[in-house]
């Protein structure tokens, strides 16, 4: 009588660890917020969600590094050609200024000259 009361007890224990595993529950169940479901489901699902999303990621950053590495080449090449645009920016305004000579300085004096001037009578008008 002992014996089989022993037995029935294990059996019982085994059923409900069995029951009590989180994985057994249905996702709706353990959205609803039952306490006394939802206590070992919550962290199960987000480890399983988080498995699937770390999958995912690793598999698009595999295909992704391709097709990233030849963005990456095209935008060095781009850029090297504005680079070189600018550098031969710089040598045509270099040549324009040693054609100039000294009249873009007298030209810039005249100017700060002209502001100057036009302030002066834009403060006497205000008086």
């Amino acid at each position: 009588m002992q014996l089989s009361s022993i037995l029935c007890a294990f059996h019982l224990f085994n059923c409900y660890v069995i029951s009590a595993h989180p994985t057994l529950y249905p996702k709706a169940v353990g959205k609803r917020g039952i306490n006394d479901v939802s206590v070992g489901t919550e962290i199960h699902l987000l480890h399983k969600r988080m498995e699937n999303s770390s999958r995912e990621l690793a598999k698009d950053a595999k295909s992704g590094t391709s097709s990233n590495k030849h963005a990456l080449e095209a935008m060095f090449r781009s850029m090297e050609n504005v680079e070189s645009g600018y550098s031969e920016m710089g040598d045509k305004i270099d040549k324009i200024g040693e054609n100039l000579g000294g009249r873009i300085d007298g030209i810039n004096s005249r100017l700060d000259r002209s502001t100057y001037t036009d302030e002066k009578k834009h403060q006497g008008s205000k008086k």
